[in-house]
């Protein structure tokens, strides 16, 4: 192998551990009974991630919504907080893609 072709089956093996990593689990229905007004709703991304999380009950928008202005010091309580920018991990994915490979053609080089 040279270097390009290892470098390439490195970066789809980081792709193919970062998406079972990542956690791509989706709910087995397109949609669900609302736990509070048992409207049929479909998921969203907020709804998706609670069902991640193991949440049993989840409310539809206009329900978590009215949660939302209900219970300010307890939905203030929940949030989460993010350091630095937007927290999606975009410059640690990059730099995982650029180190990864190279680290693993090493590797390889030393092992043989």
């Amino acid at each position: 192998m040279n270097n390009i072709e290892l470098y390439i089956a490195g970066a789809v093996l980081v792709f193919i551990i970062l998406s079972f990593i990542k956690g791509g689990k989706k709910p087995p229905e397109e949609s669900f009974k609302c736990a509070r007004c048992k409207q049929q709703e479909k998921y969203t991304p907020r709804t998706i991630e609670a069902w991640r999380k193991g949440f049993n009950k989840i409310y539809c928008q206009k329900c978590h919504q009215l949660w939302w202005r209900n219970n300010p010091e307890k939905a203030r309580s929940r949030q989460v907080v993010h350091r630095g920018g937007g927290g999606s991990g975009c410059l640690g994915m990059v730099m995982l893609f650029l180190v990864l490979p190279p680290s693993i053609y090493g590797l390889v080089q030393y092992v043989s």
